[in-house]
C-alpha cells in the first residue's frame, strides 16, 4: 500500500496579464508555502509529483529545497480549463459544470474529462511509484473532481470548501485509490485562507 497526499497550492494571484498556468503565488502564498515545509515533513514523502503550472511548483518549492527530496513535473496534473480568461460570472459557471459534467465553455474542459484525465494521472503515478509515501500537487478544481470519483459525496459544497493551501489523504493498494477522509491535518488551521480571499486581479 502506498500513502499519496495531494497537496492543493497556496494562494495565487489571479492576473488579466498572465496567462493562468503563470499565475504566481500572492505574497499570502508565498508565505504560506513556506509554512507548509513543518507540515509536510513529518508524512515521511520521499517524491512529490506536480502540476507544471507556476502556482503549484512555488508552493512545494520550499518543502522540496529543505528536504532534497525529488520532484516530477506531469502535465496532466494541471488545472481545468474553465474559462478563457478571467470571468466576473465564474461563480455560475462553477456551479454549472457541478450540475452538469458535461458542460464546458468553449474552449475549455468539461469537469467529465478533467475528471477522467485527472484519476488515470495519479493511478499512473502510483502504479509506477517506488515510494511508500509520496506528495501530489495539483489544483482545486481536478482534486475535487478526484474526490467525487472515489466518493459522490464529494460535491460541490466541499469542494468550495478546500482551501489554500490543503492537504488531503489517499491510499493507492491493488491499483485503486481510497480516500482517508477521517485525516485532517489540524496544523492547516492556523494559516491556510479560503478561496474568496484569494486577490481579485487587477483591470
Amino acid at each position: 500500500m502506498k500513502t499519496v497526499y495531494l497537496v492543493r497550492h497556496a494562494q495565487s494571484q489571479p492576473s488579466h496579464e498572465v496567462e493562468e498556468p503563470s499565475w504566481p503565488l500572492s505574497d499570502r502564498g508565498r508565505a504560506q508555502a513556506t509554512r507548509l515545509v513543518e507540515v509536510l515533513e513529518p508524512l515521511g514523502i520521499q517524491k512529490v509529483h506536480t502540476s507544471p503550472y507556476l502556482r503549484c511548483r512555488d508552493t512545494i518549492a520550499p518543502f522540496v529545497a529543505a528536504t532534497k527530496v525529488p520532484v516530477q513535473v506531469h502535465d496532466d496534473l494541471r488545472e481545468r480549463k474553465v474559462a478563457s480568461t478571467v470571468v466576473d460570472n465564474f461563480v455560475d459557471i462553477w456551479q454549472r459544470s457541478w450540475d452538469d459534467f458535461g458542460f464546458a465553455m468553449p474552449g475549455c474542459e468539461s469537469s467529465d474529462s478533467a475528471q477522467r484525465r485527472i484519476h488515470s494521472e495519479v493511478l499512473q503515478i502510483c502504479d509506477g511509484a517506488q515510494d511508500d509515501a509520496l506528495a501530489i500537487s495539483s489544483h482545486g478544481n481536478v482534486l475535487a473532481l478526484l474526490l467525487n470519483r472515489l466518493d459522490p459525496k464529494f460535491h460541490i459544497e466541499q469542494a468550495t470548501a478546500m482551501r489554500n493551501p490543503e492537504i488531503i489523504r489517499l491510499a493507492y493498494a491493488d491499483g485503486a485509490l481510497s480516500w482517508d477522509a477521517g485525516w485532517a491535518m489540524p496544523a492547516l488551521d492556523r494559516f491556510a485562507s479560503h478561496y474568496s480571499e484569494t486577490p481579485l486581479p487587477n483591470k
